[in-house]
C-alpha cells in the first residue's frame, strides 16, 4: 500500500503528451512538504488553468489521479474536508471532464464504479468523499456498460462486510423510487434476487433509511413484488423481514391469474414460509380462488406437491369447495393421484373416522 502510494507521487509528468502551466504548477506545489489539501484545491479551480484540466478524458484522469493520491497522504492528517472534494471535482466538471463514463478495457465504467472497487481507497477517507462527491454531481451508482459487469451499488454492498460507509453514502444520496421506474425494478427485489451474502442487512437498512420507498413494488411487468421472490427461494429470512416490514400480505396480482400470496406459495412448494405466516392472514386468503375459482389447495395438487397440499388442509382449506365448474378438490387430486397419493390417503382415513 505505501509502495503504491509512494509510486503515485513519484510519477514523472512525462505520463502526460506534453507540460502544460497546470502540470508545472502541480508539481511546484507538491515539492514543498507544507502544501495543504486546500492549496492543491484552489489550483485545480484557478480559470487560468480550467483549459487544461482535461482536454481529453485520458489526460483528465491521469490529472484526477495525480490530485487525489495527494489528497490520500493528507487525509491522513484529517486535513481534507468533503467541500474540498465537492470544489476539486466541481473543477474538473467545469472544465468539461466527464465522470459519467471512462473506458477502461473496452469497457466502459464510471469513477463511481471504479474507485469503490480500488482497494486503494477502501479504508481512506479521500476515497470515502470522492464517492460522496460524485454522487452528489449526479452520476449513476447504477450504471453498468454490460449485463454482467458489477455496478457501484453492487460493489458497495460487497464491502458490507468489512465496511458500511460506501452503502451508507448511497442510500442517503440515491432517490430509490427514481431508480424504482427507470429500471422497472426496485431495490429491494434487486437485492433479494442477486442472491448477495449480506442482502438481508442492506434490505434493513433501506426500509430503515427510507419509509416513502415501496416496499410492494411490482416488477416484470407488475407480476412479482420482493415477497414472491422469497417464495420462489423458500427464503423465510427474507420473509420474516418483510413480515416484520409491514408487507401488504393481502396483496393480489390483478394482472395475474388473481392469485394471491396463498397462491404463489402453493406454486413454489414453500412450506416453510406457509408455517411462518401470521395465522389469521392464512386463514383470510386461504380458501380465497383466483379468477378461475382456484384455492390455493388446487394450485399444490396440481402440481403434485403433495405435501404443500397437505400443510394447507391442515391450515384450513376447504375440501368441500367447488370451482364455478364444479371442479372438487380431490377430482384434482385423483388427475394426479400418484403424486398425490399421500393426499388422497389421508382424506380417505379423515372419511373413516
Amino acid at each position: 500500500m505505501k509502495l503504491l502510494i509512494f509510486a503515485f507521487l513519484l510519477l514523472p509528468y512525462w505520463a502526460f503528451s506534453e507540460e502544460n502551466p497546470f502540470t508545472q504548477s502541480l508539481q511546484e506545489l507538491r515539492a514543498h512538504p507544507n502544501t495543504t489539501p486546500w492549496q492543491l484545491v484552489a489550483l485545480v479551480g484557478d480559470p487560468a488553468y480550467s483549459s487544461y484540466l482535461s482536454p481529453d478524458q485520458k489526460t483528465g484522469m491521469k490529472m484526477l489521479r495525480l490530485v487525489l493520491n495527494d489528497l490520500l497522504v493528507y487525509s491522513r492528517q484529517e486535513w481534507v474536508r468533503q467541500q474540498d472534494m465537492d470544489d476539486l471535482l466541481g473543477s474538473f466538471a467545469a472544465g468539461g471532464f466527464d465522470f459519467t463514463r471512462k473506458e477502461k478495457n473496452n469497457s466502459s465504467y464510471t469513477l463511481l464504479q471504479e474507485f469503490v472497487y480500488d482497494q486503494e481507497y477502501l479504508y481512506q477517507n479521500v476515497g470515502l468523499m470522492l464517492f460522496d462527491g460524485l454522487l452528489r454531481l449526479g452520476v449513476d451508482p447504477f450504471y453498468t456498460a454490460t449485463k454482467n459487469q458489477p455496478s457501484a451499488f453492487t460493489f458497495s454492498l460487497d464491502r458490507l462486510v468489512s465496511e458500511t460507509s460506501y452503502f451508507d453514502l448511497i442510500i442517503n444520496h440515491v432517490d430509490f423510487n427514481h431508480y424504482q421506474s427507470a429500471l422497472a425494478d426496485s431495490p429491494f427485489l434487486w437485492l433479494a434476487g442477486h442472491g448477495h451474502p449480506h442482502y438481508l442487512t442492506a434490505i434493513r437498512q433501506l426500509v430503515d433509511y427510507d419509509s416513502t420507498l415501496n416496499i410492494n413494488y411490482r416488477a416484470e411487468g407488475g407480476k412479482t413484488t420482493v415477497f414472491d421472490r422469497a417464495i420462489a427461494l423458500d427464503d423465510t429470512a427474507l420473509a420474516r423481514l418483510l413480515i416484520t416490514a409491514n408487507m401488504d400480505l393481502l396483496a393480489i396480482c390483478d394482472i395475474c391469474a388473481g392469485e394471491n400470496y396463498l397462491h404463489r406459495i402453493a406454486l413454489y412448494d414453500a412450506r416453510y414460509i406457509l408455517g411462518i405466516l401470521p395465522k389469521e392472514l392464512v386463514a383470510s386468503l386461504i380458501n380465497a380462488p383466483d379468477v378461475n375459482g382456484r384455492t390455493p389447495i388446487f394450485w399444490a395438487l396440481g402440481a403434485g406437491y403433495c405435501q404443500m397440499a397437505i400443510a394447507l388442509l391442515k391450515a384450513g382449506a376447504d375440501l368441500n369447495y367447488q370451482t364455478p365448474d364444479g371442479e372438487t378438490v380431490m377430482d384434482v387430486a385423483y388427475k394426479n393421484s400418484k403424486a398425490n397419493r399421500e393426499f388422497v390417503a389421508l382424506v380417505g382415513n379423515m372419511g373413516e373416522h
